[in-house]
């Protein structure tokens, strides 16, 4: 016992102040049963080699190293640094992680705020909520996204390989670049249609124009209209479903018009014979060294 109060051993090796009742081990503390503490803090390096349980607050100002296995119920850092991998049966970060490493999670983690990330892979994702990649998503395996924001370049979502979508697939607009191939029925709810192709091919040998024109709406005029160039009449063939006649001559109108109206006469020649089965009309009827026979009501000409 020193002169001060203080329980000493060998001067400074060993001392608990009479005061505080602090305790100061210059060496090494070998415990060789399970240690207690219920506050601890340790102003320097903590090297612990078996098992270190602790029931209440601890407060590290330095480092704490672990070379064995080490669980931890419940941790609260601001910073949270491992040199290896890091596995976390269940975690939940409140604020913004950064993983510059290898990040292995087993179990359910949920995050309230950011995920920070260079390159991410993801072997396999179900994502139910809003989910924000400024980078690169590269997923190897099967993803579900319940709702996706893309916020990188031009907001573009680029496709290097092939993309099956089981459902619907919903966009404000797009645009694809190179080839569309479409396995299913391509069905266009929109207004106006616009194929600005060279040339248009269809296996289709009967065409319907006018399908909203059913019973109990008006009844329009069909037909098509084939554009010239400024400054002249257009081309069209139509039914006219004003008086139920079909009509082949030159308009003003153009296709965004509901009704067509001619606008002068148009010459048609016909290499073939032309058949009437019933009456036919005309203002004037020239023949240039062809003959003309009446069969019945029919006049044949040939």
């Amino acid at each position: 016992m020193g002169d001060d109060g203080d329980f000493d051993v060998n001067t400074d090796k060993f001392t608990v102040a009479a005061s505080s009742g602090n305790t100061t081990v210059a060496g090494t503390l070998g415990v060789t049963g399970a240690s207690t503490l219920a506050s601890a803090s340790v102003t320097n390096n903590a090297t612990v080699g078996g098992t270190f349980g602790v029931t209440g607050a601890t407060t590290l100002s330095s480092t704490l190293g672990v070379t064995g296995t080490s669980t931890l119920a419940g941790v609260s850092a601001t910073t949270l640094s491992t040199s290896g991998a890091a596995t976390l049966n269940s975690a939940t970060v409140t604020n913004n992680a950064t993983v510059g490493g290898t990040f292995g999670v087993t179990g359910a983690t949920t995050l309230n705020s950011t995920l920070s990330s260079g390159a991410a892979t993801l072997a396999s994702a179900s994502i139910t909520g809003a989910a924000t990649v400024g980078s690169t998503l590269g997923v190897t395996g099967a993803t579900t996204l319940s709702s996706a924001s893309i916020t990188g370049a031009g907001n573009a979502l680029t496709v290097t390989n092939n993309a099956v979508i089981s459902g619907q697939m919903r966009a404000d607009s797009g645009l694809i670049d190179n080839n569309l191939q479409v396995g299913g029925n391509l069905i266009v709810d929109g207004e106006l249609t616009v194929l600005q192709t060279n040339n248009l091919v269809v296996d289709d040998p009967l065409i319907e124009l006018g399908n909203t024109n059913t019973n109990g709406g008006a009844i329009i005029d069909v037909g098509m209209v084939f554009r010239q160039p400024s400054g002249n009449s257009n081309v069209v063939t139509f039914y006219d479903a004003s008086d139920s006649k079909y009509r082949i001559g030159l308009t003003t109108n153009g296709a965004y018009d509901s009704a067509i109206t001619t606008a002068g006469n148009i010459e048609v020649e016909v290499t073939g014979n032309v058949t009437a089965t019933n009456t036919l009309k005309a203002p004037s009827l020239e023949l240039d060294g062809s003959s003309i026979r009446i069969e019945g009501n029919s006049i044949v000409f040939g």
